[in-house]
């Protein structure tokens, strides 16, 4: 199909006294009698490359009749009315056509790309094997393996680099020998980055010694806490003289109540004081709480002279 070439006939620097004139007729029926099969025409694989060229021609045309358009119109404003009408009408016949052929070249063209992204995914599915349970043909798709610029060989070839470098990464997961693996690899599922999985792990190992950290000194106090706690019976059943607390309750609850019946003892009746001399053996938090122990309970205490 031969390019008709719109041309303005009328010369552009008396335009103000004259009517523009162009050869609409004339193009007109080119268009007429050159377009109509194109509306209709069935855009396919074989014919595509020419339906291409007819686009191509198309546009060309009315690219050219509004070209003249925009020059008639600055030289011409008040002439420009009527010549703009018919070069509208001109350049609707172009788009019609043109935009016919358009939407099934694009179907044609999308049709193509999910047939290539298709069959690029029959070929992940036949080299993935052992590392399908990793990674998805959805986790390494590049949009521009279907570009039609793009050799399905190349798209190919990235495909086995993305699964080499999957098994690559996981080896390095696995090579840490991380308590934390289960934890790693899931995100390295999630991220597909292996450098987040690297910090994920230093991250873990942090948390996890801080944890230990905070159980051992709070196993620490609470050892130190019992150590001080059965200091202060031993002195408390060192004041009751022989008396032997059997261990049939806590010892809270034995103190508690030998310490009741004291009490009850010494309102009802006084009670006769006796004098034992005795050394003590503690730290100087033990020593101090039985100085307050025994200042609390009211007994005396003193040096023992020496003889």
């Amino acid at each position: 199909m031969s390019a008709a070439e719109f041309r303005i006939t009328t010369d552009l620097a008396p335009l103000r006294q004259f009517q523009i004139e162009a050869n609409f007729e004339e193009t007109k029926a080119w268009l007429t009698e050159n377009l109509e099969p194109l509306r209709t025409m069935a855009v396919t694989p074989e014919s595509m490359s020419q339906c291409k060229q007819y686009r191509a021609s198309i546009r060309k045309v009315s690219a050219r009749i509004d070209e003249s358009r925009k020059m008639a119109k600055a030289a011409a404003p008040e002439a420009y009315s009527s010549f703009e009408t018919k070069c509208k009408e001109l350049t609707a016949l172009c788009e019609e056509a043109a935009n016919a052929l358009d939407v099934q070249i694009k179907a044609m063209e999308e049709a193509a790309k999910q047939e290539k992204k298709n069959r690029l995914a029959e070929y992940f599915a036949q080299v993935v094997c052992d590392m399908a349970e990793w990674l998805t043909f959805d986790d390494c798709f590049n949009p521009k393996w279907l570009n039609a610029t793009y050799a399905e060989s190349t798209a190919q070839a990235d495909i086995n680099a993305a699964i080499d470098r999957c098994r690559a990464d996981l080896n390095a997961i696995r090579a840490l020998h991380s308590e934390f693996e289960t934890t790693l690899l899931d995100e390295y599922t999630r991220t597909r980055n292996i450098s987040a999985v690297l910090v994920k792990n230093e991250t873990l190992g942090r948390m996890k010694a801080a944890e230990e950290e905070r159980k051992r000194k709070e196993a620490e106090a609470a050892a130190k806490y019992e150590e001080q706690k059965a200091a202060c019976a031993a002195v408390r059943m060192a004041s009751a003289g022989d008396a032997v607390i059997e261990e049939h309750s806590e010892v809270g609850q034995v103190i508690a109540t030998v310490e009741r019946e004291a009490f009850e003892r010494a309102v009802s009746e006084p009670e006769p004081t006796y004098t034992v001399d005795f050394r003590v053996f503690g730290t100087a938090a033990q020593l101090d709480e039985l100085r307050v122990y025994m200042r609390t309970k009211g007994i005396r205490y003193g040096r023992v002279p020496q003889e």
